[in-house]
């Protein structure tokens, strides 16, 4: 058993090294896009919301939260708000709510971490740091 141990724990080593490292899968902002709404309509669910990076408990509403991106560049969430968004680049996503009160609303967020099953974004609002990790 002992002169398994060695050669096992240096290829597990060396495979458990290469994961650590932060790979972009979205190479674009058409590819971000894609990603967002699956290449159609995706539906992201609320899952944490952090204020200045304090986790914040969530609302009954918040639990049941979600937003629905199309790939014709619109949205829509649980809320009944609609718009349009852009993704300018593979860092941030622009948001307009068309239905806001007071007239179209334009909010740009950080893209903090996006993987295929999870989308974490923030934003500035009063001194504040708003970050919101979604889930399917």
């Amino acid at each position: 058993m002992k002169k398994y141990f060695l050669p096992i724990f240096l290829i597990v080593t060396v495979a458990l090294s290469g994961c650590g490292k932060d790979v972009n899968i979205f190479s674009s902002p058409k590819v971000v896009a894609g990603g967002l709404t699956n290449y159609g309509t995706r539906t992201w669910k609320l899952k944490a919301l952090f204020v200045n990076n304090a986790a914040q408990p969530l609302t009954p509403a918040q639990v049941i939260y979600t937003k629905t991106y199309k790939n014709d560049y619109t949205w829509k969430d649980s809320d009944g708000y609609t718009g349009t968004f852009t993704v300018p680049n593979t860092k941030e996503l622009q948001e307009v709510t068309a239905n806001a009160p007071g007239g179209p609303l334009t909010i740009t967020y950080t893209i903090v971490a996006f993987t295929p099953t999870e989308l974490t974004i923030e934003y500035m609002y009063n001194q504040g740091t708003y970050k919101f990790v979604f889930g399917e």
